[in-house]
């Protein structure tokens, strides 16, 4: 049982998908978080379908039957685990507010299916024009659906790297810097503290005798939470999350965009 609880909070070993858009957007990290889940193997995707199977005990009529939907409908009437990381981040504030919007909000199904109408308008994009003109459809499109889309995003840096304080910093010395108690809130931060939440959650239920309400309600808690994180660390491999921090609003969409479109040069701490 106790492996079986820790399952859920597996760190889904992901491929970014190589793609000339700004950032990841909605069916990007829904294509990560799906194709982390196939790399799964048998035993253990076994033992998540079960521990979703509990998860979505009282709200069948909102969560996909499997944690992933491959039936590539245009219009989904239920969202799967995979759309949790989608969701996140972007179209809420923190896993709570995410669960919430997943399992009661009225819109979040219009979201999901202009995310959809999106991944096939970029697949038959024939050049960055017609891409940029995607993507600002759905833009518009996103904002009648969710009025908070665009707000959100220019509250903090959140789903940005924080920058090095020194060019000798170490990678120890850096990661502090992102999860000590007053960093500015950055991807790493966010990702870590989730995914260490989640975690936790998976440890009470492994270790503790609850009731099967209160055991579906963490499971389901600790799902939010992980999914939440994963946004987080998806977020981390974006080019313009790297340099899109300084200046006014204008300059950092302007860095930000202009990055994750033409990719960055940088070193890693192996060299």
């Amino acid at each position: 049982m106790k492996k079986v609880c820790y399952l859920i909070v597996l760190l889904f070993l992901v491929n970014p998908i190589i793609s000339r858009t700004y950032a990841w957007i909605y069916p990007e990290h829904r294509e990560m978080a799906l194709h982390g889940i196939k790399k799964l193997s048998p035993e253990n995707r076994k033992k998540l379908d079960k521990l979703w199977r509990l998860a979505r005990t009282g709200y069948e009529s909102r969560l996909h039957e499997s944690v992933i939907d491959e039936t590539n409908t245009i219009s989904p009437t239920l969202i799967d685990f995979a759309a949790w990381p989608a969701i996140s981040g972007d179209h809420s504030v923190s896993a709570k507010d995410m669960l919430n919007t997943v399992l009661h909000s009225d819109w979040i199904l219009s979201v999901a299916s202009i995310a959809n109408e999106l991944k096939i308008a970029l697949a038959e994009s024939w050049n960055s024009n017609s891409r940029n003109n995607a993507l600002r459809n759905s833009d518009l499109l996103l904002q009648r659906a969710d009025p908070a889309y665009a707000t959100r995003a220019g509250h903090n840096n959140v789903h940005f790297l924080l920058s090095l304080y020194s060019m000798v910093q170490t990678e120890k010395e850096y990661f502090w810097q992102c999860v000590k108690p007053d960093a500015e809130l950055n991807a790493i931060g966010v990702y870590v503290w989730y995914h260490y939440s989640a975690l936790l959650k998976a440890s009470i239920v492994a270790t503790q005798k609850l009731s099967d309400r209160d055991k579906n309600a963490l499971i389901l808690s600790a799902f939010a939470d992980e999914a939440f994180a994963l946004h987080f660390l998806e977020d981390i491999t974006a080019a313009g999350h790297l340099a899109g921090t300084w200046g006014n609003a204008s300059q950092k969409k302007g860095s930000h965009d202009y990055y994750n479109e033409h990719g960055i040069k940088t070193i890693t701490w192996e060299g």
